[in-house]
């Protein structure tokens, strides 16, 4: 397939529809896992990186469910998708870790700032490798 097709597969309705379906997903996916981050660092006394871990598993099953019957509407190949799924989200769960990691130790920020921070590049990540490794066409 050409590189133009390609962009135009891309930047097509298909694509702005999912990728705002993706994004509408994607925030009551962080509110969900920004509440159970504040949660267990207040409440539960957890240092950052379980608590982000926490937050992570429980977001993920929740993510992965809309993602896949709404913001791709994808085909029940449950199994392949699913692991695909939690490779891509362990990446960015390793990546998100480490990106709160330098925020808090070496730049220090505090962890509710940082966790935010760690979400820009993630969701970026996960978009792509949404859109193009686990649900494509």
């Amino acid at each position: 397939m050409s590189l133009q097709i390609k962009s135009r597969k891309f930047l097509g309705l298909k694509s702005i529809t999912q990728l705002r379906r993706f994004l509408i997903t994607g925030g009551v996916s962080t509110v969900i896992s920004y509440s159970i981050f504040l949660f267990s660092i207040h409440l539960l006394g957890l240092h950052y990186i379980p608590a982000n871990i926490l937050a992570f598993c429980i977001s993920v099953i929740f993510s992965y469910n809309f993602n896949k019957r709404w913001s791709f509407e994808a085909a029940k190949q449950q199994g392949s998708h699913l692991r695909g799924y939690l490779t891509l989200y362990l990446i960015t769960l390793a990546v998100g870790s480490l990106i709160l990691k330098i925020t808090v130790d070496f730049l220090n920020i505090i962890p509710e700032i940082a966790f935010i921070i760690s979400l820009f590049f993630t969701t970026v990540i996960n978009f792509l490798g949404t859109k193009f490794f686990i649900f494509k066409e």
